[in-house]
């Protein structure tokens, strides 16, 4: 699986290189187990998955820099389970909307939001147990609206 890397939201690392095909995360500062996930490049999809019941985010890295490993070769990041199940359909945004580029969820991982730097919105998402459905109507404002996301605990 060359590129992927799939983490615990609630313990993410605090720091990681960042490139135009990484991803870099970042703890809030007011609720230091609550990540904002921030991706630097326009085509990624969002995947959640639950591993012995904890739930994941999935994000494919790409191409990772060296020193950062991405193949077994290199002994890269890797987890050996059948128990990996996906927690509904992908949520995708639209070409060059940047949908994604930034992303924070709840304390539960039920409840999350989506940033689109290039619609200048962010969208709130609920997982009812088979897919993630839109809260309300879309979060529009203006400029770089929806370059960086935070939710709290309770969502």
């Amino acid at each position: 699986m060359r590129g992927r890397q799939t983490m615990n939201p609630f313990a993410l690392p605090s720091k990681l290189p960042c490139s135009s095909k990484m991803t870099k995360f970042t703890s809030n500062h007011h609720q230091p187990r609550l990540p904002s996930i921030r991706v630097h490049h326009s085509r990624r999809r969002l995947h959640f998955e639950t591993l012995e019941s904890r739930r994941l985010l999935t994000l494919d890295f790409g191409d990772a820099p060296s020193p950062y490993p991405v193949t077994l070769l290199e002994d890269g990041a890797r987890h050996n389970t059948d128990t990996w199940q996906r927690l509904g359909p992908a949520i995708d945004g639209q070409p060059g909307d940047y949908s994604g580029d930034s992303v924070s969820l709840n304390s539960d991982g039920t409840r999350l939001i989506v940033g689109s730097e290039g619609n200048a919105l962010a969208r709130v998402y609920e997982q009812d147990g088979v897919q993630w459905s839109q809260l309300g109507n879309d979060l529009v404002g203006h400029g770089v609206f929806g370059r960086v996301t935070s939710i709290n605990a309770a969502g």
